[in-house]
């Protein structure tokens, strides 16, 4: 063998051996933010065991798993699945209709288009819902008024949580006359990002639960709940531990958005929250995190292997 092609092989060796070191690096650095945290959670999850009805599920925008969102049939069938409560989003329309929609337009979720409040409630009602969980399972199907979702929450003895919508802080007077005579008026629950129009409606009925809706919480939604007398904390599924123990050690109440496995809910109540909204809790176990995280570990030997 000459000197030169030797020179070549021991430098392709050098170069391999750096692509190794690099490679298990980066395995280092995947198991810590990946592995760790997943194992932890497992542990945790397996720790912790739900009593039965100690977790309040609220459907998100009704059961929209089963059915399109924010309609009746959602309401309906969050009612016959044993929810403890059914999520809604209302605003007002042109003609002051308090009406069932999450988006400021019909655009999304129905054949018509146009503001919420620029439209007649008699012209939404013109439009049909086309889009959503087996949308095609239900033709026909028109915007609900907030009024007829509270009916369906009262037949199936479902808490009404109603988030307000795209609303002027001055609206919230419609809005508490509009459910003034509903039958589980006492048990509305009121949610908003909106400060002035949450504060405003804990004003008008000081007897209903009322929370800020937060994506992360920090100190200053937990200084102006407790300042304006909200009762909690609705917030992202993602918001820090730290950040939940601080507003549950503050006396606000807690709920997360949106916890759609019960590895989430689990991981949630052990840290004392008691309500949350879900499309559809899917069963989880710590069995399937470690096979998660085998799988993960799998993936860095292959690649460690293929720098070879």
């Amino acid at each position: 063998m000459n000197r030169k092609m030797y020179s070549g092989i021991k430098g392709k060796r050098k170069f391999t051996a750096a692509k190794r070191i690099a490679a298990a690096a980066a395995a280092l650095i995947m198991t810590a933010v990946f592995a760790v945290p997943a194992f932890a959670k497992a542990y945790l999850y397996s720790s912790v065991i739900i009593p039965d009805g100690s977790m309040r599920a609220v459907a998100h925008r009704g059961y929209s798993a089963e059915a399109p969102e924010n309609t009746l049939p959602s309401f309906e069938l969050a009612g016959q699945n044993g929810f403890y409560g059914a999520e809604c989003d209302t605003q007002r329309t042109a003609d002051g209709v308090w009406v069932i929609m999450h988006d400021e337009t019909v655009d999304r979720t129905t054949d018509g288009t146009g503001y919420i409040r620029e439209l007649t409630y008699e012209q939404i009602l013109g439009f049909n819902i086309d889009a959503g969980s087996n949308a095609e399972n239900y033709p026909g199907l028109k915007v609900p008024a907030l009024t007829e979702y509270l009916e369906v929450c009262a037949k199936y003895d479902l808490v009404p949580v109603i988030e307000i919508k795209s609303t002027p802080a001055e609206l919230m007077e419609s809005l508490a006359e509009c459910v003034s005579t509903a039958e589980k008026r006492d048990d509305i629950v009121f949610i908003g990002f909106d400060r002035d129009c949450v504060a405003r409606i804990k004003e008008l009925m000081p007897g209903n639960t009322a929370y800020l809706l937060v994506s992360k919480a920090a100190q200053e939604d937990i200084d102006f709940c407790l300042e304006n007398n909200i009762d909690g904390l609705d917030f992202s599924k993602s918001t820090k531990s730290a950040a939940v123990r601080k507003a549950i050690d503050a006396g606000l109440k807690t709920m997360v958005w949106t916890v759609d496995s019960a590895f989430s809910a689990s991981y949630f109540y052990a840290l004392g929250v008691r309500n949350i909204t879900t499309n559809k809790l899917i069963p989880e176990t710590p069995q399937g995190s470690a096979l998660f995280i085998m799988r993960l570990l799998w993936q860095i030997r292959d690649l460690i292997y293929s720098a070879e």
